[in-house]
C-alpha cells in the first residue's frame, strides 16, 4: 500500500512539473495600453483629446469676487453691495469633412446682495433662489453650436460690437446682450466675413407699460384728462404676441490693423392694444380689455422698426504692446433695445431703472409712433506695464420720442400737470479702471463710472412734488422728469484658469 501511494504522490508531482514547464514555455498576452490623455494643439493652448476620440476640449473659467458702491437716490436703496461668481466654460471641438463642429457651454454660479439686487440692477440668473441677505442664481448665459458656418443656441448677438468687454459695469449706450439665434457666417479671404442671423426678438424688446404707484392706475387710463381736449394723451403700447424673429444682417473685417464691423437689424413692433370705431364714428384706439361700445375691433397694425450699427477697433502696438481703441455708433428707429443695453427697463442705470418704450399708441388714428434713439460710445485700452493696464470709457446716448409720446394729461386727484411718462433723455457716461495683475490668471481691479441724465420733458406740476412714472418724488425707480447724476465705484478680484 505504502508503495502504490507512493507512485501515486511521484507520478503526480511529475505532472505538475511537466505543466509548470510548459505553461513557462507559452506565450504571455500583455495587458492593453493605458489610453493617457493627449495634448490637442490644433486649437490653441488648454486643449487635450477625450480618451478614445477625436474630440478637443478645453475646460476654463474664473473666481471672481465683487464690491460694488452705487450712488442711491432714495433712503430705501441699498448703496453697497457684494458679488461672488463661479464660471465654468466647456469648449468641445471636433474636425470633420464639413469643417468645425464645436459645441460650447458656459456655467454660472453668481451670490448678488446689497445694490447688485436694486437701485437699477436686475437680479442676474434664470433660476433665483433666496437666502438670509442675498439672492443666488445658477444661470447658462451662453450656449451654442456651430457646424461649418452655421451657428445655433446662445450666443453673443452678432449685432454686438465692443460689448463692454474689459470694463466692470455695463453703459447704457453700448449694445450687450445675449440672445438666442440661428445664423450663418460666410468668411472670405484677407479676414473678411458675412453674417445672416434670426434672432429672438423677446430678448431686445423694450416695453415701458409702467403704472403709477401713487394714484394705483395705469398712467396712460382713461381716469385721466388730457391737457388739450383734441390732442389726447397717448397710450401704452402693449406686447402683442411674438410672430417674427429679429433679421440681422453683419459685414465683419479681422486683419493685423484691428477689426471693424457693420450691422443691421430689423425688429417687429407688435402691439396688443386695440382699434375700433366708437359711437361718433370716430376712429380710436384703446388698451386691451377696454373696447366696450366699440364696432370694427381689431388690433393695432404691426410696424417694423430698424437699426444700424458701425464699429471699428485699432491696434496700437505703437504705443503699448497690447493697447486698442473701439468707436461704434449705432442709430435705431422703434428698436431702442439695439441702441441701448437691452433689456432696456432692466438695465443699469447708476440708481435708474429707465422708462423705454419702443413707440406708443396714438389714440386718434390706432398708429404706432416709432420711437428713436441713438448713441456714440469708445474705449481705449492702454497698458502701462505688462502687468498693468487701464481702460478709459465714455457714452453718450439719446431717446427722442415723437410729438405724441410726449403730449401731457392732467391728473384728476392733485391737479398735476404731468407729461405721459415718456420724456426725451439724454445719457453721458464716463469712467476708467486700473487692473494689475501681479500673476498670470489673477486681477485686481478698481473702477469708477460717472452718469448724467438730461430730460427735455413737458412736465410742469401745479402743486407740490414732481410726479414721475413710479411715485411721488425726484428719484424713483423709473425715469426721473428731471436731470439727476448718479456715481459707480467697484472693486474685483478675479483669479482665472
Amino acid at each position: 500500500m505504502k508503495l502504490v501511494k507512493s507512485l501515486l504522490l511521484g507520478s503526480a508531482a511529475g505532472l505538475f512539473a511537466v505543466a509548470g514547464a510548459q505553461a513557462a514555455d507559452l506565450p504571455v498576452k500583455k495587458a492593453a495600453p493605458v489610453d493617457y490623455v493627449r495634448v490637442c494643439s490644433t486649437y490653441g493652448t488648454g486643449y487635450w483629446f477625450l480618451p478614445g476620440t477625436d474630440i478637443c476640449l478645453r475646460i476654463s473659467g474664473y473666481m471672481r469676487a465683487d464690491y460694488l458702491y452705487l450712488e442711491p437716490g432714495r433712503s430705501d436703496f441699498d448703496a453697497t453691495g457684494f458679488r461672488a461668481r463661479g464660471r465654468l466654460n466647456f469648449d468641445f471641438r471636433q474636425p470633420t469633412e464639413y469643417g468645425l463642429l464645436r459645441a460650447f457651454i458656459r456655467y454660472e454660479v453668481t451670490r448678488n446682495t446689497g445694490a447688485f439686487l436694486g437701485s437699477g440692477q436686475s437680479v442676474l440668473g434664470s433660476t433665483a433662489f433666496f437666502g438670509a441677505g442675498g439672492v443666488s442664481s445658477v444661470d447658462i448665459p451662453l450656449g451654442y453650436i456651430q457646424f461649418g458656418g452655421f451657428t445655433a443656441g446662445r450666443v453673443q448677438s452678432f449685432f454686438d460690437f465692443w460689448a463692454n468687454d474689459d470694463i466692470y459695469t455695463t453703459l447704457l449706450g453700448v449694445s450687450d446682450l445675449k440672445t438666442q439665434t440661428f445664423a450663418y457666417t460666410a468668411t472670405f479671404g484677407s479676414g473678411w466675413s458675412a453674417t445672416i442671423a434670426i434672432e429672438d426678438p423677446n430678448e431686445r424688446k423694450s416695453l415701458a407699460n409702467v403704472v403709477d404707484t401713487a394714484f394705483g392706475a395705469s398712467i396712460f387710463g382713461p381716469a385721466f384728462v388730457p391737457v388739450d381736449a383734441l390732442d389726447p394723451t397717448p397710450q401704452a403700447l402693449t406686447s402683442g404676441g411674438t410672430r417674427a424673429p429679429d433679421v440681422l444682417g453683419i459685414l465683419r473685417v479681422d486683419q493685423a490693423w484691428g477689426s471693424a464691423q457693420l450691422a443691421a437689424a430689423a425688429h417687429e413692433i407688435r402691439a396688443g392694444n386695440l382699434v375700433g370705431v366708437n359711437a361718433l364714428g370716430n376712429t380710436v384706439a384703446v388698451l386691451p380689455g377696454a373696447a366696450g361700445g366699440l364696432t370694427d375691433v381689431d388690433t393695432v397694425d404691426s410696424e417694423w422698426g430698424y437699426a444700424i450699427q458701425g464699429g471699428v477697433k485699432f491696434n496700437l502696438p505703437m504705443i503699448a504692446a497690447g493697447d486698442q481703441l473701439w468707436l461704434q455708433a449705432a442709430y435705431a428707429n422703434g428698436a431702442p433695445g439695439y441702441t441701448h443695453a437691452a433689456p432696456f427697463t432692466t438695465a443699469r442705470a447708476g440708481t435708474f431703472r429707465l422708462n423705454a418704450t419702443e413707440g406708443v399708441i396714438d389714440p386718434l388714428t390706432g398708429d404706432v409712433e416709432k420711437t428713436e434713439s441713438w448713441s456714440v460710445s469708445g474705449k481705449l485700452l492702454h497698458y502701462w506695464l505688462p502687468n498693468l493696464r487701464s481702460n478709459f470709457f465714455a457714452a453718450y446716448s439719446e431717446l427722442d420720442y415723437s410729438d405724441v409720446g410726449r403730449r401731457a394729461f392732467v391728473d384728476p386727484i392733485s391737479g398735476l400737470v404731468v407729461n405721459a411718462g415718456f420724456v426725451d433723455l439724454k445719457i453721458i457716461e464716463a469712467g476708467a479702471n486700473l487692473i494689475w495683475s501681479p500673476v498670470k490668471g489673477l486681477d485686481i481691479g478698481v473702477e469708477g463710472v460717472y452718469r448724467k441724465f438730461e430730460t427735455n420733458g413737458n412736465v410742469a406740476p401745479a402743486f407740490g412734488p414732481t410726479i414721475t412714472a413710479g411715485g411721488v418724488g425726484d428719484r424713483n425707480f423709473f425715469q426721473a422728469t428731471d436731470n439727476q447724476d448718479a456715481w459707480e465705484a467697484r472693486l474685483r478680484v478675479q483669479r482665472d484658469f
